[in-house]
């Protein structure tokens, strides 16, 4: 069976998030005047995505440092937990798995504690020891394929989250088979990251969004939130399902509908969020869901298990975690929200139905 890509050969992951990225820097920027000499921007490519920081200051030279200086930050994040740089301290564990642990700096070392917390927290579902996995589907690189199913069961069979062992500040994989890989969340912690540093440096307006990671820091200069579209789930759409107001807040969304290869015979598709339990794209109602929360981290996190969950279940999930909310897209086009985002959200697309939703009791 053959695969191709969806883009005529533009690598997959590098077309999703030019995509996503450029939809939101729209949305973000409404309402701020372009001829305001107090804001300050930048745009590289770091993480493996499209980053952008916009800000507001009194004085333009303060606003550009404290943007370099937020990049910088991140640049150091990547250089430390990327899974494919050879020289990063995930990297190093995973080339010593089996052998020796690997001594690693307080960054790394939140992240994996966080990693595998939430591997307890959600059953297992988000999954940090899944190295091998997205290797096999190529999911890091420009050449993503879909594996056979007898490799795909031969890989996670060799995974075993328990082998990742923490002793001080080292940390061990104790046997092959299992790898880090921290693509779920380092994004998230970037983003978080560098508003942390722009805030340490006073600057109380602006956003930073890292391939539709987005965190809204503060209010516009205007006293109005920002506003963050979400993307009509369609592969090649541009258009919006509806925005959402935030303040001090990150949005982070997860679908199955932008990195994707898809079978030239028979159409079918297969996205880039496994199911740890299959080794396979996840399967069900859902076709998009937004985490709103207070840490990009937390909603990378979610928006990925959330996701694999499907839609009872991580509608209760979410609702039962502190300060977070969701906006679920489902296959039959209908917009599903949590309480707390019922009025800060605006539909905008005739072609979905918000829809009241309760998950059916829990039986005992």
């Amino acid at each position: 069976m053959k695969h191709l890509l969806t883009t005529r050969g533009i690598p997959v992951k590098m077309t999703s998030l030019l995509l996503s990225a450029s939809l939101l820097f729209a949305v973000l920027f409404s309402g701020c005047s372009s001829t305001d000499p107090g804001w300050s921007e930048k745009t590289e490519t770091v993480l493996g995505t499209i980053s952008h920081i916009r800000i507001h200051s009194e004085h333009r030279p303060e606003g550009d440092t404290a943007v370099a200086s937020a990049f910088e930050r991140v640049q150091e994040i990547e250089g430390r937990m990327s899974a494919t740089l050879p020289g990063s301290q995930i990297y190093q564990i995973n080339a010593a798995a089996g052998r020796t642990g690997v001594t690693v700096t307080d960054d790394v070392l939140f992240m994996i504690e966080e990693g595998l917390r939430h591997y307890q927290l959600t059953d297992g579902l988000f999954h940090i020891g899944l190295g091998t996995l997205t290797s096999l589907w190529g999911l890091s690189t420009d050449r993503p394929q879909v594996p056979e199913r007898e490799a795909i069961q031969n890989t996670l069979a060799a995974i075993d989250i328990e082998t990742i062992e923490i002793s001080g500040s080292d940390v061990r994989i104790r046997q092959r088979g299992t790898a880090i890989d921290l693509g779920g969340i380092a994004k998230g912690y970037a983003v978080d990251e560098a508003a942390r540093v722009l805030q340490d440096l006073g600057i109380t307006s602006g956003f930073v969004n890292f391939g539709g990671d987005v965190y809204a820091l503060g209010e516009k200069p205007d006293g109005t939130p920002w506003y963050v579209g979400i993307k009509e789930p369609i592969p090649g759409s541009t258009g919006l399902v509806g925005r959402l107001g935030v303040i001090n807040r990150s949005v982070v969304t997860s679908g199955d509908y932008e990195r994707y290869l898809a079978d030239e015979n028979t159409g079918e598709r297969f996205h880039h969020i496994l199911d740890p339990r299959t080794g396979r794209p996840a399967s069900n109602e859902l076709v998009s869901v937004t985490i709103a929360s207070g840490t990009a981290l937390e909603a990378d996190i979610l928006s990925t298990a959330v996701f694999v969950m499907g839609l009872e279940k991580g509608y209760r999930y979410v609702t039962d975690t502190p300060g977070a909310d969701a906006i679920f897209i489902t296959r039959d086009d209908e917009v599903i929200l949590t309480p707390g985002l019922r009025q800060d959200f605006e539909l905008m697309n005739e072609a979905y139905l918000l829809t009241a939703y309760e998950p059916p009791p829990v039986s005992d």
